[in-house]
């Protein structure tokens, strides 16, 4: 059996082509709730959430997941996938794992420089996801020092 992993881009928000921000509405929240637990139902094993374009806070962020926890979805099934173009974002990404988002995408380094078709920011690095989670009292599956050699050389 192949295992899928559903991704849904622009969860938190995105800029539309004058460059405005949309922001999610109770409506939009429903829907996208609704549309994560038929995956699940139906045999994903998770779903992945991203803030594709990297418009979000950590306020809104924690609004976002907390919404979506409240119509029914399950954190333990989520993913959190996040774009920014600074390591101080990753008050987010405390944000959501606060909220119980223990999986977490990441990227190594800086690589993938963003989404051209959205004009995103780049993946958040997995090295800073790691530092910042584990300083926050989280416990990960990555040993941080190992990380480090790789791209100290």
């Amino acid at each position: 059996n192949t295992d899928f992993l559903i991704y849904l881009s622009a969860v938190f928000g995105f800029k539309n082509d004058s460059g405005n921000v949309r922001r999610p509405s109770d409506i939009d929240l429903s829907a996208t709730a609704k549309r994560i637990n038929h995956y699940l139902k139906n045999g994903a094993k998770r779903v992945s959430i991203a803030d594709s374009q990297g418009v979000a806070d950590a306020d809104l962020t924690g609004r976002i997941i907390q919404g979506l926890i409240s119509r029914g979805v399950d954190p333990l099934k989520l993913e959190y996938h996040l774009h920014t173009d600074r390591i101080a974002s990753g008050d987010k990404l405390e944000a959501a794992y606060d909220l119980g988002i223990s999986h977490i995408d990441t990227t190594l380094g800086w690589s993938g420089g963003g989404c051209t078709m959205v004009k995103a920011h780049g993946n958040f690095p997995t090295v800073e996801a790691v530092r910042r989670l584990q300083n926050h009292g989280a416990a990960t599956n990555l040993d941080l020092t190992k990380l480090d050699v790789l791209f100290c050389c």
